[in-house]
Parts: C-alpha cells; structure tokens; sequence
C-alpha cells in the first residue's frame, strides 16, 4: 500500500493518514463512530485527494484476480453455508504460490460475498506455524473473540492469530464450531423476537 501511494507521488503527513483510514475502514464500510469520519473530513479539506488514495485499493492486474480465483476456489463453508473459510497447509502454498496477504485478501473477499456471514483463512506458513485470519462485515459479530481461547485477538470485524501446532485440525474445528453455535443462537433469538413480535400484533388486534 505505502508503496503504490509512493509511486504516485503522496509524500505529506495527510495523504498517509487519510490512506490509512481508508484501508483500516475498507472504504468507511467499518465505521465504529462519527469520529473517524470526522477526522477523515478535516483531511479531506486540508487538500488530500480521495480519488487518487483510493486507487491504491484493490489494484490488480489481469493476472492476480485469476490468481485470487484459483485460491477461492479452494474455499469451503460451514454453519450450513453462513461461514467461509480457507485452510491452506505449507505444502499447498507452495503449490498454488499463495502468501498470507493473499489468504487475508480472500477472507476479505469472502466475507463480502452475501450468503456469507464470517470469513476465515488458515496458513501454514512453516512447519507447524499456522497464522490465522478472521473477517465479517456483520455489526452485531465480533470474530475476535473466537480466537481469544487460542492467544490471538483483534478487532470486532478482523481479528488474527498465530498458532503453533502440529495437528491444526482440532483448533480449527474448534474455532468453525464457535462460530456456528453463535450464527444459531443469534438466528433463535431474531426467530423469537420475530415471534414475539407477531403474536403481540395479533393479540392487540382482538
């Protein structure tokens, strides 16, 4: 990123703040309160360029995108379709020529697909060395917290962790098993609300 804004000859204390709310934020699509925005107006009339800070976003060639599809093809759901995720071992990296950036990228990528509600990418990166990468779009979600039991953490919508283990299969299981249970406890509690909410119209229409 810094170097694609280099390249394009942003060189002022602004243009790299206002830059890196734009990724921090995806585009101000993750917006924890009217401070961010605040800031990122003043910026704006202090003379940054939007439209120029915001080609470093997602430029890709040709190539790449072909690339990324080759590795979201590799990709599986769980919580009956409602999670995707990606779990690549060392040796099938090397294969397909995949890096970390690219594993976040596709949970990005993932989690704005719209059956999609959480998106998660594991990388052996050596051996026994998993990182792991955990996304949503969703509000009410907070993925962090599905990697806490493990030593990782993050932030409501992206969250990390680094695992070293010889068998990645039981955290993993784990971690889609979390993620289910709370997909379905939160689905049960919106029917109930659903319910309640019809039965008291009813109720009051007698």
């Amino acid at each position: 990123v810094a170097q694609r804004a280099h390249e394009q000859g942003l060189r002022t204390a602004a243009d790299y703040l206002y830059l890196g709310i734009l990724h921090d934020t995806r585009r101000f699509s993750h917006i924890s309160g009217g401070r961010t925005l605040g800031v990122a107006a003043k910026l704006l009339f202090g003379g940054v360029d939007h439209d120029e800070l915001v080609k470093t976003m997602d430029v890709r060639t040709l190539r790449e995108c072909c690339h990324q599809g080759g590795l979201l093809a590799q990709a599986r759901t769980a919580a009956d379709g409602r999670v995707g995720y990606l779990c690549l071992s060392a040796a099938q990296a090397a294969e397909l020529q995949v890096s970390y950036e690219d594993m976040k990228k596709a949970a990005y990528q993932m989690a704005d697909c719209s059956d999609i509600r959480i998106a998660l990418a594991a990388l052996e990166q050596g051996p026994g060395h998993w990182r792991f990468s955990a996304r949503t779009n969703e509000t009410e979600l907070d993925v962090s917290r599905y990697f806490l039991p493990f030593g990782g953490g993050g932030h409501p919508h992206a969250a990390g962790l680094i695992l070293d283990t010889a068998d990645v299969r039981p955290a993993l299981q784990s971690i889609l098993n979390a993620m289910a249970a709370d997909l379905a406890a939160e689905e049960t509690h919106l029917t109930g609300e659903i319910l309640e909410g019809t039965t008291q119209k009813h109720l009051s229409s007698c």
